[in-house]
């Protein structure tokens, strides 16, 4: 029965996780890849403990507890999911954009170009 409570635990943990991400995500105006990767970590992290303890001997599962952290785990995970989704829609606009602006300055600026050495000729004397 010890093992019962603590992937109940675990999987509060991966609740809280999952609503801090989609905070985080919420609230910052860019992508972070850093802290995407480190929630993905820990994310697996959990995962891995809450594979040994289905694993052990003993560990028979408390239904209606685990459920109902499970669907709301469900729920925030498919909101972050979305959130994400948002935030990389945004940076895709943000780099068509970007290739737009600079297609311009290229056609009415020539800042492309590589070769804007002048010569001079001087006449043989």
């Amino acid at each position: 029965m010890h093992n019962i409570g603590e992937k109940l635990s675990i999987y509060q943990q991966m609740l809280e996780l999952v609503v801090n991400e989609i905070d985080r995500v919420k609230k910052s105006e860019d992508w972070d890849e850093a802290s995407f990767r480190s929630y993905e970590e820990r994310w697996g992290h959990y995962r891995n403990q809450i594979e040994k303890l289905s694993g052990s001997e003993g560990s028979t599962p408390t239904v209606e507890e685990e459920k109902r952290v499970l669907e709301q785990i469900v729920i925030a995970h498919q909101q972050l999911i979305t959130y994400i989704q948002q935030k990389w829609d945004q940076v895709r606009t943000q780099v068509v954009s970007v290739k737009q602006n600079q297609s311009i300055v290229n056609a009415y600026y020539h800042v492309s170009r590589v070769n804007d050495v002048s010569y001079y000729f001087d006449e043989k004397q």
